[in-house]
């Protein structure tokens, strides 16, 4: 426990021993918390939340997963609640940031008017762009292999190559007719 009171809460044993919850936590008042450890106890029914933002002793948000969940006795009434949390700060930073660079990449495309594609692998989904499936002189949604026959012949091997090679590195780049 002293590595989370240290850690994530920034503050030393000293400081929180022996004292109550809120005194030590007043930030939790603002965010609900009392009322939902309250609803646990008296309801029995666990409650948790994805992604709550938690600001620790003024620095940037914090993202949390937590759960309260009732402790039973053995009369099955509820004696406590516990409540467990997990810090996904960096989930959610990485998770913004993806989806702050694929808006840029979005506007960059539709304001480009290239042609895009996506290939899964695994599972031979395709999808494409309605730029990509103009730049064949075609209207109508073509299947992955029927869009390779537009490939030059000579191309077929050098693509293949390249498939092999965005296995092994991640990168999938060719250049072809």
């Amino acid at each position: 426990i002293e590595v989370i009171i240290k850690n994530f809460w920034a503050r030393h044993w000293k400081q929180v021993g022996g004292r109550k919850l809120f005194d030590v936590f007043p930030e939790l008042r603002s965010l609900n918390f009392p009322d939902l450890l309250l609803r646990v106890f008296n309801s029995g029914i666990p409650h948790g939340e994805k992604e709550w933002p938690v600001t620790i002793k003024g620095s940037a948000s914090t993202y949390v997963d937590f759960e309260i969940s009732p402790m039973v006795n053995a009369s099955d009434k509820v004696s406590g609640v516990l409540v467990t949390f997990y810090d996904v700060s960096e989930k959610v930073k990485i998770r913004k940031k993806t989806e702050e660079n694929e808006t840029r990449l979005k506007m960059v495309v539709e304001a480009s008017g290239l042609g895009t594609w996506e290939l899964n692998l695994k599972t031979g989904e395709f999808n494409y762009s309605n730029e990509y499936l103009a730049a064949f002189g075609e209207r109508e949604r073509l299947s992955h292999e029927e869009l390779l026959r537009f490939m030059h012949p000579d191309d077929l091997e050098v693509r293949q190559m390249a498939f092999r090679q965005a296995f092994a590195t991640g990168w999938l780049h060719y250049i072809s007719r």
